[in-house]
């Protein structure tokens, strides 16, 4: 381990661990069944990694980044609208382009969609598309 682990570990009138007991102690901190803080990190918005060097930095630091600012909280209805696009994207089967849209009227969602196959014809991955299997190109789809 480094100086702050030993630091750490003296600091707490404990022996230094050995690589394997401490990756052992991390694995369980991070993922164990009922108190593991993996599951909190990864529900988490925001993400902070501490490199401040004491207390005052750090509290400087935050001050700077605005956390309570509700625009950095909440998305404008561009912002929202365009990650619902996005998501919608991600359930397109098109091997060359994913796209998503979101159909809207006065702040509110009417519809949601994706391009892809069209119903009971096989997908794209599955030898479906012809722009795939044939190798043709479009201009919007050339991406060189």
């Amino acid at each position: 381990m480094g100086d702050n682990g030993h630091l750490e570990c003296a600091a707490a009138n404990q022996p230094e661990p050995s690589l394997e007991e401490f990756v052992e102690l991390n694995d369980n901190h991070l993922y164990h069944q009922h108190w593991g803080l993996a599951r909190l990190i990864d529900r988490a918005e925001v993400r902070l990694v501490n490199r401040s060097h004491d207390l005052q930095q750090l509290h400087q630091i935050l001050k700077e980044l605005d956390l309570p600012n509700e625009q950095r909280l909440r998305p404008n209805w561009d912002q929202y609208f365009m990650q619902l696009a996005s998501l919608a994207a991600q359930r397109s089967n098109c091997m060359k382009r994913r796209v998503g849209s979101v159909l809207v009227r006065e702040k509110r969602v009417i519809s949601t969609g994706y391009n892809g196959t069209p119903r009971n014809l096989r997908n794209c991955n599955e030898g479906g598309c012809l722009w795939n299997a044939q190798g043709f190109r479009s201009i919007a789809a050339d991406t060189r």
